[in-house]
């Protein structure tokens, strides 16, 4: 996850820098393999202590799974300029249990997306363990308000962690 995270990132420092509000990596079917995708929105907040405001997402990012090489940057088909709702303050998400679980997330995600990739079922104890792991830390970290992106984008992705961590489910 390290490259794409990095291949991410890379766009806030470039053509994206407007854009404060990078979602958590979504992994999608792409057509020659496995791709995850990143929403960039635009995010506000009155003070380090203030609740964060998400706009709707402008931008998608594709990025190949296995490589970790940008595939496509484009507009996405949102609402522009429409705020969606609150999130964790920035105060918050520097704190140091929030850095270190968003760490753990993307490497619940090292495990996860191999498995995922191979298709192998049932899958190893590590990986369902992964799996309630991430399922987890995805509903602490992911924001609120663009819950219903991930879910349009990843919802195959979010259904397979549910079965494979097993009868606590899934992501919400």
């Amino acid at each position: 996850m390290g490259r794409i995270a990095r291949a991410a990132a890379a766009q806030q420092d470039g053509p994206l820098r407007d854009y404060a509000c990078r979602s958590f990596p979504i992994p999608a079917r792409g057509f020659d393999g496995l791709w995850v995708q990143f929403l960039f929105s635009r995010a506000s907040a009155d003070g380090e202590q203030s609740p964060v405001w998400i706009a709707a997402p402008e931008y998608l990012l594709t990025v190949d799974a296995e490589t970790g090489k940008v595939t496509e940057l484009r507009p996405f088909d949102a609402p522009r300029g429409e705020w969606l709702g609150q999130d964790h303050s920035l105060e918050r998400r520097a704190q140091l249990d929030f850095v270190e679980q968003e760490q753990a997330l993307y490497g619940e995600l090292d495990i996860l997306l191999p498995a995922l990739a191979s298709g192998a079922r049932p899958v190893p104890d590590e990986t369902a363990a992964a799996a309630r792991r991430y399922t987890a830390r995805f509903r602490f970290l992911a924001e609120q308000p663009l819950l219903p992106y991930y879910q349009h984008l990843g919802g195959w992705f979010f259904a397979w962690v549910g079965a494979v961590a097993g009868p606590s489910g899934g992501p919400a």
